[in-house]
Formats: C-alpha cells, sequence, structure tokens
C-alpha cells in the first residue's frame, strides 16, 4: 500500500516510475517469482521478516491491495 512513499526518498522520480511501471507489469501478468524478487530487491529488510512459508500470503495481500487499490500510482 505504501509502495511509492517508500521508493521516493531513495531515487530519482524518474527511477522510481520506472520501478513502479516494472512492478505494475509483474503484477498484471501475475509473475509470482517477478514480483517476490522486485520486493527483494527493492526492499530487502523488509522481505526478510517475510518467513518462506508465508510468502504465498504475502504475495495474496499484494495482489489484493493492488486490485482494490493500485498500489504503484
Amino acid at each position: 500500500m505504501h509502495v511509492v512513499e517508500m521508493l521516493e526518498p531513495q531515487e530519482e522520480r524518474n527511477v522510481v516510475r520506472e520501478k513502479l511501471t516494472e512492478l505494475r507489469t509483474l503484477l498484471k501478468d501475475q509473475d509470482d517469482d517477478g514480483v517476490l524478487a522486485w520486493f527483494d530487491r527493492e526492499f530487502p529488510k523488509c522481505m526478510a521478516l517475510v518467513p518462506p512459508r508465508n510468502r504465498i500470503q504475502f504475495l495474496k495481500g499484494v495482489y489484493g491491495i493492488h486490485e482494490d487499490r493500485d498500489i504503484t500510482r
């Protein structure tokens, strides 16, 4: 839900836009491995807190929020 806010302070705006476009495409394509890899790359410390057995649940949450409200806006 807060992906945009978490990326903005770290990067230039055009880089953030490219990253969000990449995530949007992965979500649209329902590329589970790609979505997880994106979050692993962009938020490694946060993802380290998600145990491997809970990654499917994490994905369900990401897809659910994306469907309800595009998290990449």
